[in-house]
């Protein structure tokens, strides 16, 4: 009786270790968005300003899955060029290509405009010397996030 609750209680305790929340990504300060809502958004618009104005930054955005898994895009930008990391490692449902992936990018572009049925804004990276799985293979993007109107 004592090896099964020992060996429960040790399951339990690593399995909850390696949950990384909504909360947390928030608490951390990264761009967050997913199923429980945005948070933090103010943060790319700055990246993106920064970007056109040629000063460095860096951020993470940190998508949550429907299933509330972490998916990682991390901007690293010298003013010039925009270094970008896609982390899905901790997707449980994210096939067999899970990984961390990376490219440098030239462009980041801001659309606003109509995406579904929704109105808002879309920040897409564009002109990356690889394709490390695009979002729109046509366009040659990898999709960052998009900011619905508060109105809608």
């Amino acid at each position: 009786m004592k090896k099964s609750l020992s060996l429960l209680i040790l399951i339990v305790a690593l399995t909850g270790c390696n949950s990384y929340s909504y909360k947390d990504a928030t608490s951390e300060g990264h761009v967050v968005t997913g199923p429980a809502g945005q948070e933090n958004i103010d943060k790319l618009e700055l990246f993106y300003q920064k970007f056109l104005k040629h000063e460095e930054d860096k951020i993470r955005i940190v998508h949550f899955t429907d299933e509330g898994d972490p998916v990682y895009l991390d901007l690293d930008s010298n003013g010039e060029q925009i270094k970008f990391s896609r982390d899905n490692s901790d997707d449980k449902f994210g096939g067999q290509s899970k990984g961390r992936k990376r490219t440098t990018c030239n462009q980041i572009i801001k659309k606003t405009g109509q995406r579904g049925e929704s109105q808002g804004t879309e920040y897409d990276l564009k002109d990356c010397t690889s394709d490390i799985g695009y979002s729109d293979v046509t366009n040659k993007e990898y999709f960052l996030i998009f900011i619905e109107n508060e109105e809608n």
